[in-house]
C-alpha cells in the first residue's frame, strides 16, 4: 500500500494477473522494497529490482529443497550463496574480483577448494585437442597434471612465445 512500503510499482507495464493467488504476470518492470525501478541491463526493461538498505537478496529453490541466494551486500559484493549447505559459491567484489569457494576474493580469480584437485581446465573435441590441465593439492606440493582429458594418458607441456617453442 501507499508511501512507505510495501510497493509494487510498475514501470510502463500493468498488473494482469493477482498477488494473492499462485501466479502474478506483468508487463513492466516490477520493484520490490522501492517506489521506482531503474531502468536496467543496457538500458531495457522488463527487469525485477529488489532494495534493501543492507543486503538484498533473490532466493531460489528446487523441488529438492536446494536453495541458493543471489545477494548484493552492503559492501558492493555479489554473492551467490549457497543455503543448503552454508556456504559461498561464487562472489564478485566491487573491484571486479572473482572468488570461487571463497567470500573475499584476493586477486581478480581466486579459487579456494576443500578437495585433492583446485582447478580444472578441459577442452573437448577431435582426440588432438582432446587435453585436461588440473592443479592439484599433494600434501606438501602443487601439482600440475597434463593429460587427455577422455583417456586419461599424459599429454606433452609445451611453452611458446609467438607461436614459438620455447623449451
Amino acid at each position: 500500500g501507499g508511501e512507505g512500503g510495501p510497493y509494487l510499482p510498475l514501470a510502463g507495464g500493468t498488473l494482469t494477473g493477482a498477488l494473492t493467488g499462485t501466479t502474478a504476470t506483468f508487463s513492466g518492470d516490477v520493484g520490490i522494497a522501492t517506489s521506482t525501478v531503474s531502468t536496467g541491463y543496457s538500458g531495457t526493461s522488463k527487469g525485477l529490482q529488489v532494495n534493501n538498505g543492507n543486503a538484498p537478496f533473490l532466493s531460489i529453490n528446487n523441488t529438492a529443497d536446494v536453495k541458493y541466494d543471489l545477494i548484493s551486500d552492503s559492501a558492493g559484493k555479489f554473492v551467490i550463496w549457497d543455503d543448503t549447505s552454508d556456504a559461498t559459491r561464487l562472489a564478485i567484489d566491487s573491484a571486479g574480483n572473482v572468488g570461487i569457494g571463497v567470500d573475499s576474493p584476493a586477486s581478480k580469480l581466486h579459487v579456494v577448494a576443500n578437495d585433492v584437485t583446485i582447478a580444472q581446465f578441459a577442452s573437448s573435441g577431435s582426440l588432438a585437442n582432446d587435453k585436461l590441465f588440473q592443479i592439484q593439492s599433494g600434501g606438501d606440493r602443487v601439482i600440475l597434471d597434463f593429460k587427455t582429458n577422455s583417456t586419461g594418458a599424459a599429454a606433452a607441456l609445451a611453452f611458446e612465445s609467438g607461436n614459438v617453442e620455447r623449451m
